[in-house]
C-alpha cells in the first residue's frame, strides 16, 4: 500500500472521530434522567466527604450523606467519574444538580469516546485493513441501546469503556511487553475492577501469556500487579483503614450477592417473553436471547460467522502473540454466559449488568468480517458490503427517528413482539420528555402530577429548578385535590394500552409505535359536586358534622377523628337518581385519611342495600361498575392501624336520571 494511500485512510479515520466527537456535543444533553444517576452522584460525595474530612479540607456540609463504613455502595469505587465531583468541589458545590448530570452525562461520553479510539487501534493492529477498522467504529456508533447508554449509564456502560480500552493496552503489553505498558495495564485493570468486579477477569489473559513466554514475563507481570493493587488501593477509599479486609469483603459480596437474593427472593419481578417472572428465577436463556433481540441482526450473524471460523481454525495456537487476544476475549465470553447459564444469578433491565461482553462480540463479528473479505470470492465479498452498507443505514436512520430514545431498540426478531413481551424504557428516560410537556403548557406555579412508575422524583432533574419548583408528585393532589396529571412509564406494562378513571391521555412517547411513556390530563366532563346531588346523610361516626362532607367548602369536611374500623359507615342520600360509576374524595393534606377498605352499596329506598363492584382503588378516585342509585353507602370492611376517614368534599362521576 501506497503511503498516498495510508495517508488518506488515516484522513479519513481522523474525520470520522471528528464526526463522532461533534454530535457527542451536540445530543449529549438530549437524554433524560435514569433512576439510578442521583445514586451515583450521592457515592461520588459520599467519598468526597471520607477524603475532605480525612485530609482536613472540608468546607461542604455533608452532614446527610453516611459514612462511608456505613454506605449500602461502599465497595464499588467512583474513580472514573471522580473528576466531575472534583469540578463540584472547585465551584463550591453550588452547581444545580441538573447541571452536575449534563456534566456527567457529557463525561461518560467522553470516556465511550476515547474507548472507541483505543479499540479501533486494536482493530488495526490486530487485523491490519482500514476496512475492517472503519467497521469496528461504525458497529460501536450504530449499536442503539449501547450508543444511549454511553451518554448516562456511569456503571455498566463505563465499565464496557474501560473494558475495551484496557483490551487495547493488553495487545499493547502483549507485543511490546515494556515496563511502561506494564504500568498502564495494571492501572487500566485496577480502574476497571473499581467499576465492577469483573474487571479481574483480565487475569485470563495475564495467565495465557505467563504460559506463553515462561520466566522471561514474571518481572513485567508482577509489575502489573503490583501497580493494580497500588491503584486500586488509591482509589479505593473505603480499604485505606483495611485493604485486606475490604478486597475480600468485596468479593464475597460480588460473588454471593445474587445468590443471597435467589435465597431470600428479595428480587422483583420482570417481564420476559410476555411473562412476569421473579428476577431470581429467570431461565437460563434470559441473557442469550436478551442479546440476540437488541443486537442488530448482521452483526450477531458476523459474529457467528467469526467464532465458527475461530474454532474450526486448527492453525491457531494459544500462546502465539497474534491470537493470546483472541483466545482470551473468547474465554471470557464463554466463561461468563455459561457461569451465568448454569448458575442462574439474579438478572435485571435486559443484559446491561453484562455490556463489557459486547467487547468480545464486535472482536469477532470483525474476525469473522475479515475472514469473509479475505477468503471469500469477489461477489460474497461484495454482497457482504452491501449487506453492512444496509444495515447501517437502516440503524443510522432509525436511531435518528427515535432519538433520544435508542435504548428501547429491539431488532426485527422482536420489535413486532416487544410490547406484550419484554421490558421497555426501564431506565424512565421518557419521564423528562413528558415533564417538559406539562411545563411548557401550564403557567400554573403548582402543578400536581400522579406517578405512574415514572420515577419522576429522578426525571424531573433535567429541568432548570424554577420548574421543578412548580412540580409536586404525591399520591394524591395539593390539599386533598385530585392531580391534574398522570404521567405512565410503560415498563411493568403488557401490551401497548394504559388507562386511568377520571383521565384522557393527551401526549405519547412512542418507539416504533410501541408506547414507552404517556401523559394523561384530569377530565372533568362527568363530574358531579355532592353539594349539588346530596340532600341528607348519616353516620356512626361524628353524624352531626357529616353534612361537612358535601357543604361545597373546602376548608370544613367530615372525620372519624379515630382509627378505621369495619363498622365506620356515611350514607347519602339523593336530590334523584343518578346513574353513576365512580367517586372521587377531596381528602385533607395526609393521605392517612383516605378511606382503608372502601366497600359501596346502593339502594333505591335507604333500606334494602346492594354491593357495588369497585373496579378501581386509587388514593382519592374509585371507578365502579355503573351504577343507578338514589342512596349511597360508603362503608369500611376491614380496620386499619394506621388510617383515620375523613372527608372534605365529595365528587361523583356519571348523569342525573331523567324522570
Amino acid at each position: 500500500m501506497s503511503k498516498n494511500e495510508i495517508a488518506k485512510q488515516r484522513i479519513f479515520l481522523v474525520l470520522c472521530f471528528v464526526l463522532i466527537f461533534i454530535i457527542g456535543l451536540l445530543i449529549y444533553d438530549d437524554y433524560g434522567v435514569s433512576v439510578d444517576e442521583l445514586k451515583q452522584v450521592d457515592a461520588g460525595h459520599v467519598i468526597y466527604k471520607y477524603v475532605s474530612e480525612l485530609f482536613k479540607i472540608n468546607n461542604t456540609d455533608f452532614s446527610d450523606l453516611p459514612d462511608i463504613h456505613n454506605y449500602y455502595n461502599k465497595y464499588y469505587g467512583q474513580a472514573v467519574t471522580f473528576p466531575t465531583v472534583i469540578l463540584e468541589a472547585i465551584k463550591g458545590f453550588s452547581m444545580d444538580t441538573s447541571t452536575i448530570l449534563r456534566v456527567r452525562h457529557l463525561w461518560n461520553f467522553l470516556n465511550y469516546y476515547f474507548a472507541i479510539l483505543c479499540f479501533s487501534l486494536l482493530i488495526h493492529k490486530r487485523f491490519s485493513d482500514w476496512k475492517v477498522t472503519i467497521t469496528g467504529i461504525v458497529i460501536l456508533i450504530l449499536s442503539p441501546r449501547i450508543f444511549a447508554d454511553a451518554f448516562y449509564n456511569d456503571r455498566d456502560l463505563m465499565f464496557l469503556s474501560w473494558f475495551m480500552i484496557t483490551m487495547f493496552l493488553l495487545n499493547c503489553f502483549i507485543n511490546k511487553s515494556s515496563i511502561w505498558f506494564s504500568i498502564l495495564l495494571g492501572i487500566s485493570i485496577a480502574i476497571s475492577i473499581t467499576i465492577r468486579y469483573f474487571g479481574l477477569c483480565f487475569i485470563i489473559p495475564l495467565i495465557i501469556y505467563a504460559f506463553s513466554t515462561g520466566k522471561k514475563c514474571i518481572r513485567k507481570i508482577v509489575v502489573i500487579l503490583i501497580t493494580c493493587i497500588l491503584t486500586w488501593y488509591l482509589l479505593t477509599p473505603v480499604a485505606w483503614e483495611n485493604p485486606v479486609k475490604v478486597f475480600s469483603a468485596a468479593i464475597e459480596n460480588f460473588v454471593f450477592s445474587h445468590q443471597r437474593l435467589s435465597e431470600t427472593k428479595g428480587t422483583g419481578i420482570t417481564l420476559f417473553m410476555g411473562k412476569w417472572v421473579l428476577e431470581s428465577d429467570l431461565p437460563w436463556y434470559y441473557l442469550p436471547v436478551w442479546i440476540v433481540i437488541t443486537t442488530p441482526m448482521v452483526y450477531i450473524l458476523l459474529f457467528i460467522s467469526g467464532i465458527y471460523t475461530f474454532l474450526r481454525d486448527k492453525s491457531k495456537k494459544v500462546f502465539e502473540k497474534n491470537h493470546i487476544l483472541d483466545y482470551s476475549q473468547i474465554i471470557i465470553l464463554i466463561l461468563t454466559l455459561t457461569t451465568i447459564m448454569v448458575f442462574r444469578p439474579v438478572l435485571y433491565n435486559g443484559w446491561r449488568h453484562f455490556y463489557f461482553l459486547y467487547c468480545p462480540i464486535v472482536y469477532f463479528s470483525l474476525y469473522g468480517f475479515s475472514v469473509i473479505a479475505k477468503r471469500t470470492s469477489r461477489s460474497i465479498r461484495i454482497g457482504l458490503y452491501m449487506l453492512l452498507i444496509v444495515s447501517f443505514l437502516t440503524t443510522g436512520s432509525w436511531m435518528i427517528r427515535n432519538h433520544p430514545y435508542q435504548m428501547v431498540y429491539f431488532n426485527f426478531l422482536a420489535r413486532e413482539y416487544a410490547e406484550n413481551n419484554f421490558e421497555k424504557d426501564y431506565w424512565s428516560l421518557s419521564s423528562s420528555e413528558c415533564l417538559k410537556f406539562i411545563v411548557a403548557q401550564d403557567n400554573n406555579l403548582r402543578i400536581d402530577i400522579i406517578d405512574y412508575d415514572a420515577v419522576l422524583y429522578v426525571a424531573k432533574y433535567a429541568l432548570p429548578i424554577q420548574d421543578r419548583n412548580r412540580l409536586s408528585t404525591t399520591s394524591y393532589g395539593f390539599g386533598g385535590h385530585p392531580s391534574k396529571y398522570v404521567i405512565a412509564n410503560y415498563t411493568n406494562t403488557i401490551g401497548n394500552e394504559l388507562q386511568f378513571p377520571f383521565y384522557t391521555p393527551i401526549y405519547h412517547i412512542t418507539v416504533d409505535q410501541m408506547k414507552i411513556a404517556s401523559v394523561f390530563q384530569r377530565d372533568h366532563s362527568d363530574e358531579l359536586w355532592s353539594q349539588d346531588m346530596v340532600t341528607a346523610s348519616r353516620t356512626n361516626v361524628n353524624d352531626s358534622e357529616s353534612h361537612y362532607a358535601y357543604d361545597g367548602d373546602l376548608s370544613t369536611g367530615w372525620t372519624t377523628g379515630k382509627l378505621q374500623n369495619n363498622n365506620d359507615y356515611l350514607d347519602l342520600q339523593f336530590n334523584a337518581s343518578y346513574s353513576l360509576d365512580g367517586i372521587t374524595f377531596y381528602l385533607g393534606t395526609d393521605d392517612n385519611e383516605c378511606p382503608w377498605s372502601l366497600q359501596l352499596f346502593s339502594s333505591e329506598d335507604g333500606i334494602s342495600w346492594e354491593p357495588i363492584e369497585i373496579t378501581y382503588r386509587g388514593v382519592s378516585d374509585y371507578k365502579f361498575i355503573k351504577t343507578k342509585t338514589k342512596y349511597l353507602r360508603l362503608k369500611n370492611s376491614e380496620p386499619s392501624k394506621e388510617h383515620s376517614w375523613a372527608v372534605y368534599e365529595l365528587l361523583f362521576h356519571g348523569t342525573r336520571e331523567t324522570d
